[in-house]
């Protein structure tokens, strides 16, 4: 009595107690673990916290230990001149400034890279990461060479960049491509809102465009690709050769001028201060100075210390880039 037995469906691929992958299965993958990720994560935050300088404050991490040594910057007051001190381009991404900072980036790069190191593997993530961080230096020397950058944001940023190269490289075999692009452009939102309000001198969103797109290039280049087509083969020549083209351009550029300046404003100064003289400017405001040479900044020196400046009428002090717009911008006021 009752129902007569069910013969059990056999499993697709099952036959003769043996198991033979389907031919529509995709052939598994072999993740590399995140080596790369937990060492930069573990060296960025232990050489931030315990590398902490009042010298250098609010930047601490390696900056702290090597004082003047190590940031993005390429002068100072006019008078020193780091052009020729390339390893800036990329040791400037072991400083941070404040637990926000270097926070972000490690969880940045703990989310984003993990993945993509288990794809591309150790070395070719750090070689990308790496060319990241010196894009991020490449675009600041073209639009932000004013002021002393430091941080991984660049490589933090170009694993959007390596993200979405990976995914274009290998769509065709990604059958979420659309929804991964959309959460590759998600996941740093959370970092670009914080950034915003808690904007500081010493970061520099040029960093972050540059690194995005040093990634991309890079990916293209290096990125693992698992059908290489024509097409692929041409746009990784023509990545790599964007990518050099950039690159020298932007060394060349602030190389080739003693005095920086961006390619925004194309105006050369290395010396900027905030001055309240209130005889020469015609009010008891602050003002924001800059010179090129040493010869306009002892002239701003004898304004304030000179005899039409009674004590205390006359003061002069250091101040940031981004506090000068606030103020109005630059002066046309020469020293008399």
């Amino acid at each position: 009595g009752g129902d007569p037995v069910r013969k059990r469906d056999q499993p697709l691929g099952w036959h003769a107690g043996s198991f033979e992958e389907d031919d529509d299965d995709e052939e598994p993958v072999c993740q590399t673990p995140p080596f790369f990720v937990i060492f930069q994560v573990l060296f960025a935050t232990m050489v931030w916290a315990f590398n902490q300088s009042a010298e250098v404050a609010p930047m601490a991490g390696l900056e702290a230990l090597h004082p003047g040594k190590t940031s993005m910057t390429m002068q100072r007051d006019c008078t020193e001149d780091y052009r020729l001190e390339p390893w800036r381009w990329v040791s400037y991404q072991y400083t941070h400034v404040g637990f926000n900072h270097v926070f972000m980036n490690c969880l940045m790069l703990i989310i984003m890279g993990t993945p993509l190191e288990g794809f591309n593997g150790t070395f070719w993530t750090a070689l990308m990461f790496n060319i990241g961080v010196f894009g991020g230096a490449c675009c600041w020397m073209v639009t932000d060479i004013h002021t002393e950058t430091v941080g991984m944001s660049g490589g933090c940023y170009s694993l959007i960049g390596i993200t979405l190269g990976s995914l274009w490289l290998n769509k065709d075999e990604n059958k979420y491509f659309k929804t991964a692009v959309c959460m590759c452009l998600l996941i740093p939102a959370v970092d670009l809102v914080q950034a915003h309000f808690s904007q500081h001198e010493n970061v520099s969103n040029s960093a972050h465009g540059g690194g995005t797109v040093a990634g991309f290039l890079a990916s293209l280049v290096f990125g693992r690709n698992l059908d290489v087509t024509k097409t692929e083969r041409r746009m990784t020549i023509a990545a790599f050769v964007i990518g050099i083209s950039l690159a020298v351009g932007c060394v060349l550029w602030a190389e080739l001028h003693k005095v920086p300046e961006d390619i925004f404003e194309q105006v050369g100064y290395c010396w900027w201060r905030q001055i309240i003289a209130p005889k020469l400017f015609g009010d008891s405001n602050p003002h924001c100075v800059r010179c090129s040479d040493t010869t306009c900044i002892s002239a701003w020196e004898a304004v304030v210390g000179g005899v039409d400046c009674k004590v205390g009428l006359c003061i002069m002090g250091t101040v940031s880039q981004s506090k000068c717009k606030t103020l109005g911008g630059w002066s046309d006021v020469q020293p008399k």
